[in-house]
């Protein structure tokens, strides 16, 4: 019963760290997608008015998720480490 519950426990969060990393990739997907101008020329004039509902549209999730998802984190690109963000 002991190692069950154990198991359990381990596969439930095994299940949430991919279903968070999962949120992330469709989120920093849509977001470099949606911004592909930007990230085409690095020039911050070509970035595109964008708001979390936008993505959330997208994505088909809730704009809550895509903020918690966005939330002090960062991308690491050609032009240097954005804050999510940014976009």
């Amino acid at each position: 019963q002991f190692l069950k519950q154990k198991l359990d426990s381990a596969k439930w969060f095994i299940e949430a760290i991919e279903q968070r990393y999962q949120t992330l990739f469709q989120t920093v997907n849509a977001i470099v997608d949606f911004q592909k101008e930007y990230f085409s020329t690095g020039e911050e004039k070509n970035l595109k008015p964008m708001i979390l509902k936008d993505i959330a549209e997208i994505i088909n999730m809730d704009i809550s998720t895509i903020s918690r998802v966005a939330n002090s984190k960062y991308v690491d690109t050609p032009y240097g480490t954005k804050l999510i963000k940014e976009f």
